[in-house]
């Protein structure tokens, strides 16, 4: 009997997924040494279903991936399996492909996200270190000037996110999701960039991916690897 289909969703995004997506997301990094470290409880319960997760939580995750979509520089693909939402990804695209925005569109997306950021400050994510995490894309985007050049990461494919459900990895899911943006980059002879976990870098080994750096971070110096694909 054949494997199921995967089936890939670009932008527009129904509705209706945001919050399978959301559930995912903290699902597949829960218990992850990064994730903990950002929590203000290191050693909070992991979170394996929808009813672990606080709601307030929830809510804002739900929002930013909603949110997120509008960004003219970033395309986020769902995968479904089983008619289920199976995995997520988030490309950071080269500016050449940046979404054309007219001005109310870009008038829009600056109140959301003032709007989002004046939430935040006022009601801060529960158990979350807000510090710790803008340390660590601070680190992100300083190696990533490092390695691909001062100015040259609006030239890349920037994986920012990829995350699959756990009872539906090693069916391939994380590999359709690379290929999506590693079939888009190839046509342009352009390159892929992205900040492995140590549970992500054999994915990106096995498909051609290169090791050129990468930084610790925690109190532990849980090591985050920078690798690069060239289509070229």
């Amino acid at each position: 009997m054949s494997s199921p289909a995967i089936t890939l969703h670009e932008p527009p995004t129904p509705v209706k997924f945001f919050r399978e997506t959301a559930i995912l997301l903290t699902v597949a990094f829960s218990g992850d040494p990064i994730d903990r470290w950002c929590s203000v409880n290191s050693d909070e319960p992991i979170m394996e279903k929808e009813e672990d997760i606080p709601d307030d939580r929830l809510r804002k995750d739900i929002r930013g991936i909603a949110h997120e979509e509008l960004r003219p520089n970033i395309i986020p693909v769902t995968a479904l399996l089983d008619g289920e939402v199976a995995g997520f990804a988030v490309w950071e695209i080269p500016r050449r492909h940046w979404r054309h925005e007219n001005f109310p569109q870009f008038v829009y997306r600056k109140t959301i996200e003032r709007m989002d950021a004046l939430n935040d400050w006022l009601y801060p994510t529960a158990g979350v270190r807000g510090d710790r995490r803008r340390l660590i894309r601070s680190l992100r985007m300083e190696h990533a000037n490092k390695h691909l050049g001062e100015g040259k990461v609006e030239e890349t494919w920037y994986l920012k996110t990829l995350a699959v459900l756990p009872k539906f990895q090693r069916k391939g899911v994380g590999t359709a999701l690379m290929k999506w943006g590693m079939e888009r980059a190839r046509l342009n002879g352009e390159r892929l960039y992205v900040d492995a976990s140590y549970v992500g870098k054999p994915l990106y080994l096995k498909l051609g991916f290169n090791e050129v750096g990468g930084f610790l971070v925690g109190d532990s110096g849980v090591r985050v690897t920078n690798m690069l694909w060239d289509s070229k």
